[in-house]
């Protein structure tokens, strides 16, 4: 369903949980000792919601400014760093995959807002 703006509305996909365990082992192998925890937050990420189908990856990181040393093994995975996002509070890398943006990945800080914005309104929702 498009609802705008090029924006489409899947059927839940009970696949999405094994895609986010796809990306996270991948982040994992890549980049072991800078990440203190891996979320699966947004709309795929609770079971039986219609969402856009692109699945949003939060990783929590000791300090947010020494993560920026990390964009190189990023972009070497497929993420291209978006340094101009408007949120202050985390580092944001789309990923598209056949043409299609597939993953949002954010790095943050695990007591920043957007952190624990992100983590708790996926709570609420489940």
């Amino acid at each position: 369903m498009k609802v705008g703006a090029g924006v489409s509305i899947a059927p839940y996909n009970p696949l999405w949980p094994d895609e986010f365990d796809r990306v996270r082992t991948e982040l994992l192998d890549t980049l072991p000792s800078w990440i203190l925890s891996i979320e699966h937050v947004g709309s795929t990420s609770v079971p039986g919601l219609d969402a856009k189908p692109i699945i949003d990856i939060l990783v929590a990181v000791p300090n947010l400014s020494a993560s920026l040393t990390l964009v190189p093994a990023l972009e070497g995975l497929g993420f291209v760093y978006r340094p101009d996002d408007e949120l202050p509070d985390r580092h944001y890398f789309p990923r598209t995959v056949a043409g299609l943006r597939r993953h949002h990945l954010s790095l943050a800080e695990p007591r920043s807002w957007h952190y624990q914005n992100s983590v708790n309104f996926r709570d609420a929702l489940r």
